[in-house]
């Protein structure tokens, strides 16, 4: 198998951006602190990646260690998944690892449910709890004795918390972190954990509700599910999760001349019990709560190696030399070639407009507050530039569009992204050794890997026949997509630019086409390209409609997959439609269920199934649309109305004339011109006008009883109209009405009518 050889890589050193950068040449293990982000989606790439990390350090433990480990979001369940691996023997099966059977079935199937939804989250912890629940089991199988690792979390309180700085000044603060001590104690016994916070704290710190654990069950589960908590508190996405309960103490600073005793980091009886929310809001990347963490307890014993000291000790005591560790951040965000060319100051300023500021100021913001923390370590300490490390992705990931809200409507798209995580990981380690999987099961798991070895690096060709079988028929198709993908977005890109160098980036710059996936729907080189214009969601899509990809958990085959992206828009206003329903008023309930379909409506547009309106002009009309078959037919609708003119001379004149038409008929949804902003709709239909002036239809409708207009008289209408729905809730109409009956006394058979009015639905 392949990890023998990465190791050895490790030991050589790798080249660029890989974790090692020289030859070791000390016995003393190289100590590493581990940082990963937020992903949403993409925490299935990063659990790949470190699936196969964890793997190779643990061929030479005894020359580099991860003994540090901080995450946000989901970052921080896959650090923790990471460092219980880093204590575990060898796994070389993916599928049995904690972060596959994480991540592998959170689908929107089993993250959103009707009736879980809350008025604040559309999605329910049940699939997390139950992969917590395989991580209990792993737990309660013990961890070596020699296991010593630090584990920090960063979450965001949903209420900011008073920070005291002196008598009269307090500072407000809603980021938070909480640390602790996991220690191994052997086979059959659960890890002690405890809190890891500086006891001399000079500001306040928060701390774990954990108990005193000495071989007591009970204990040792009650400890497990307050990290839990911490594990979904962070990742609560707002909107998607809802807040959590984190019960927890507050460290304070010591008064003058006092002394910390041995209970000063315990927890025994919460003394708050705050909301919190995903930690990656404030603090995506907390590698310098890694670096402090590191500094307060991370110390060099007498035999060389790493090893976290009692922090009950006196400063005084603490003579022992602080580890120069290294740090390594994993970012599913970062790339090795160029994503996307943004709106740059110099842009807005040649006059592209409000929105085009509004975008580019919160594109900015946003990135720049989540990375305010690397910023800030930089800042403090220049000298750790030699030792900082950053992940690096080479190629497109499946899961990425839609705020990498993407993985969870397909299972492929969360098993093609878990390999393009180990994929990146042995590139950035500069390997160039053979992939050998082992036993037949091996060999199937990791027949995906060697795939996109084969395909995604120069001189691995040999290694392209892993790619066929029908299993992987999907996989392929999206080992293609990524290649368009890639190829399309480094086209005019200078490779002198590229650092590190990428191949096919260098390719198609040169003006090279993709590689042709083996077992893959040739299509032309045009329809491959993203068209001017185009989203890289809907060339993402379009590829796979033109690839004919099967998506197994929207029910569409091959032939189907066009229909791809309206699905996904359907499950996800299936989503904001019961998010909506479970809001406190009926304004609340409107105004998100507008907002949330103008957003999916990004996605796919397609008008709502069916709805009411109510118009005001030169009529009155009341009506609705209906889909009563097929929604996928939803370009032609039914359309019933009501409509009402000259109401005014009920009130208005002594001998009104006021008129009711029932009408029913067909009308079509002009697709092909349609946005989420105005959809026009074209419509036909007959119905029977009763007027007042001869009763209703009871009375012959004479030229006196007409008042010398036809169109007083009770008779069959035909009508076409021209309607514009703006926003989907406002909605102007020309309506075309033709009277075909004949009468003695008949003046004008057209009217016309202009009314505007709101849609209901």
């Amino acid at each position: 198998m392949m990890l023998p050889a990465l190791a050895l890589a490790l030991l050589a050193g790798a080249t660029g951006e890989g974790i090692v950068t020289s030859t070791v040449t000390s016995t003393a293990p190289r100590t590493l602190a581990l940082t990963v982000s937020g992903g949403v989606s993409l925490g299935v790439y990063e659990a790949g990646f470190l699936y196969y990390l964890d793997e190779a350090l643990k061929q030479r433990r005894d020359q580099l260690r991860v003994e540090l480990f901080t995450g946000a979001s989901a970052g921080s369940a896959n650090a923790l998944i990471s460092l219980i691996a880093s204590c575990s023997e060898p796994n070389p099966l993916p599928s049995s690892g904690l972060g596959w059977k994480t991540w592998m079935p959170l689908g929107y199937r089993e993250l959103f449910d009707g009736s879980k939804v809350t008025a604040i989250s559309v999605f329910h912890t049940g699939p997390m709890a139950r992969a917590m629940d395989e991580a209990w089991t792993v737990w309660t199988r013990g961890l070596p004795e020699g296991c010593d690792r630090v584990f920090g979390v960063s979450v965001t309180r949903l209420e900011r918390y008073p920070v005291r700085v002196n008598a009269d000044f307090t500072v407000p603060r809603v980021e938070e972190k909480f640390a602790v001590r996991i220690q191994g104690r052997g086979p059959g016994r659960p890890p002690r954990v405890t809190n890891y916070a500086d006891p001399y704290t000079r500001f306040d710190q928060v701390l774990l509700n954990l108990l005193p654990d000495e071989g007591d069950l009970a204990a040792s589960r009650h400890n497990f599910e307050q990290l839990r908590t911490l594990l979904f508190a962070s990742a609560a996405f707002p909107l998607a999760f809802p807040p959590v309960r984190i019960p927890h103490c507050v460290l304070r600073p010591l008064e003058p001349g006092q002394r910390p005793g041995p209970d000063r980091l315990s927890c025994l009886q919460p003394e708050r019990d705050d909301l919190f929310i995903d930690g990656g809001v404030f603090d995506n990347s907390p590698m310098r709560y890694a670096n402090s963490l590191a500094q307060l307890g991370l110390r060099r014993g007498p035999d060389g190696d790493p090893r976290w000291r009692d922090l009950t000790e006196a400063p005084a005591a603490d003579r022992a030399r602080r580890d120069p560790i290294q740090l390594y951040y994993l970012d599913p965000t970062r790339y090795a070639f160029p994503r996307e060319r943004s709106t740059s100051a110099r842009d807005v300023d040649r006059g592209d407009g409000l929105l085009a500021l509004v975008g580019h100021m919160t594109s900015d913001l946003v990135a720049t507050a989540r990375s305010k923390e690397l910023y800030a370590l930089v800042q403090e300490s220049p000298d750790l530039g030699d030792r900082m490390r950053l992940s690096m992705g080479y190629f497109p990931k499946a899961s990425e569009e839609l705020g990498a809200f993407l993985g969870f409507f397909d299972p492929e798209f969360r098993r093609f992204d878990f390999y393009l995580g180990m994929y990146d990981a042995w590139a950035q380690l500069d390997l160039t050794e053979e992939v050998h999987p082992g036993d037949d099961r091996m060999q199937a798991e990791w027949r995906p890997l060697a795939c996109l070895i084969g395909w995604f690096s120069t001189g691995r060709e040999a290694l392209r026949r892993h790619c066929e079988g029908e299993d992987l028929r999907n996989f392929r198709i999206l080992v293609q997509s990524s290649l368009d993908r890639l190829y399309d977005a480094c086209q005019g890109v200078d490779p002198r630019e590229l650092d590190p160098p990428h191949p096919h980036c260098a390719r198609a710059a040169a003006g090279l086409p993709p590689p042709r996936v083996d077992g893959v729907v040739e299509v032309d080189l045009e329809t491959r390209r993203r068209a001017k214009g185009e989203s890289k969601f809907d060339h993402f899509m379009r590829l796979l409609d033109a690839y004919r990809f099967e998506f197994e958990d929207l029910g569409l085959d091959a032939s189907h997959a066009h229909l791809g992206r309206v699905k996904i828009r359907r499950k996800a206003l299936g989503m904001i439609t019961a998010l909506s329903e479970a809001q406190p008023s009926t304004a609340d309930r409107a105004l998100l269920l507008t907002a949330g379909r103008q957003l999916v409506n990004t996605i796919a547009y397609e008008p709502p199934k069916n709805w009411a309106y109510v118009m005001l002009g030169t009529a009155v009309e009341v009506g609705a649309s209906i889909l009563p078959f097929e929604w996928d037919q939803s370009w032609a609708r039914l359309n019933l109305a009501l409509d009402v003119k000259d109401l005014t001379t009920l009130v208005s004149s002594s001998d009104p004339r006021t008129r009711l038409t029932l009408a029913l008929g067909g009308e079509l949804e002009l697709l092909f011109i349609t946005t989420p902003t105005f959809a026009p709709q074209i419509g036909a239909r007959v119905g029977y006008q009763f007027g007042t002036r001869d009763a209703f239809g009871v009375k012959t409708c004479t030229e006196a009883r007409a008042l010398g207009e036809n169109q007083n008289c009770s008779q069959v209408v035909l009508q076409n109209y021209y309607s514009l729905a703006i926003l989907e809730r406002f909605r102007a109409q020309l309506l075309l009405e033709l009277y075909p009956q004949s009468f003695a006394f008949a003046s004008e058979r057209i009217d016309l009518h202009l009314m505007f009015g709101v849609q209901l639905f």
